[in-house]
C-alpha cells in the first residue's frame, strides 16, 4: 500500500504582511522618466528647434502660420509647431521617419520590459515588472500591458484611468496589469507576488482527503500496524 500525498498548497498569507506592490510613488516617477526621455528622441526628429530635420521660417505678425504653410502647395509642411517667431516644419518623409522611430522606440521598450522587467525609468527609480510567480514578463506580458496605455492614458492629457486604478485596485494594477497578469513590485523583491486581500491562502484539505502528507506506510513512521489500539492486533482477542 503505498502513501497517498495530498497536493501541496501555497503557504497561507500571514496577517499584516507587507504588500510588495505598495510603490506607486516610485512607479509613477518611472513612467515620469520614460516618458520624458520618448519626448527627448522625438524632439530630435520632429518640427522644434533641437531638430535637423525641421525647416522654419520667421512669422512674426502672421496670423495662423502653421495653416499656411501647410496648405500653400510651395511649402512641403506636413507638420508645424510655431516657437517663439519662427514656425519650424517638417515633411512628409521626414514623417516616415518620426514614425519609423516611434516603432523601434515601442518595440524596444516591450523587448526590454519583458526580457528585465526594467525600463530605464524603472531601473533609476528601483522598480520592476514581474509575473505571478515573480519572475520576468516576458515579451507577449509586455507587448500586452504596453498596448493598453491606450486604455490607461485616457483621456491622454494626462493618464488618470491608469493613476486612479493604480492607486484604487488590489496589487495597484491598472488595465494592461490586470490583462497582462502582472505586477510592478520593488527591484529587491523575489519569488511569488502575494499581495494582502487578492493573493488566496493556503486552500484547506476537504473532509475525508488524507492530510497533508498523505498516510504513512505500513511499518514506517507513525504508529505501526499491529501496535494496540490498531490495525490487525486490536481484533486478536476477537480470533
Amino acid at each position: 500500500m503505498s502513501a497517498y500525498s495530498y497536493p501541496a498548497a501555497a503557504p497561507p498569507q500571514p496577517r499584516g504582511a507587507a504588500d510588495p506592490t505598495a510603490v506607486m510613488a516610485r512607479r509613477t516617477g518611472a513612467w515620469v522618466v520614460d516618458f520624458l526621455i520618448y519626448l527627448v528622441i522625438m524632439a530630435f526628429l520632429g518640427p522644434t528647434p533641437l531638430s535637423p530635420l525641421a525647416e522654419y521660417y520667421d512669422v512674426e505678425g502672421v496670423d495662423d502660420p502653421c495653416e499656411i504653410l501647410q496648405e500653400g502647395d510651395q511649402y512641403d509642411a506636413a507638420t508645424c509647431v510655431v516657437v517663439d517667431d519662427r514656425a519650424y516644419v517638417t515633411s512628409s518623409a521626414d514623417v516616415a521617419v518620426q514614425i519609423v522611430v516611434s516603432l523601434a522606440l515601442f518595440v524596444g521598450y516591450c523587448v526590454l520590459q519583458g526580457a528585465t522587467g526594467r525600463t530605464p525609468g524603472k531601473a533609476l527609480l528601483g522598480v520592476k515588472v514581474v509575473d505571478e510567480r515573480g519572475g520576468n514578463p516576458g515579451f507577449g506580458r509586455s507587448l500586452g500591458r504596453t498596448v493598453l496605455w491606450a486604455v490607461d492614458g485616457f483621456p491622454w492629457c494626462l493618464p488618470l484611468v491608469g493613476f486612479i486604478l493604480g492607486l484604487s485596485t488590489p496589487g495597484h494594477r491598472r488595465v494592461g496589469d490586470m490583462a497582462a497578469k502582472t505586477f510592478v513590485v520593488g527591484k529587491a523583491h523575489t519569488g511569488p507576488v502575494v499581495v494582502p486581500g487578492l493573493t488566496p491562502s493556503a486552500p484547506q484539505a476537504p473532509a475525508g482527503y488524507p492530510p497533508p502528507g498523505g498516510y504513512p506506510a505500513p511499518g514506517g513512521p507513525g504508529q505501526p500496524w499491529g501496535a494496540p489500539g490498531g490495525g490487525w492486533a486490536s481484533g486478536a482477542g476477537l480470533l
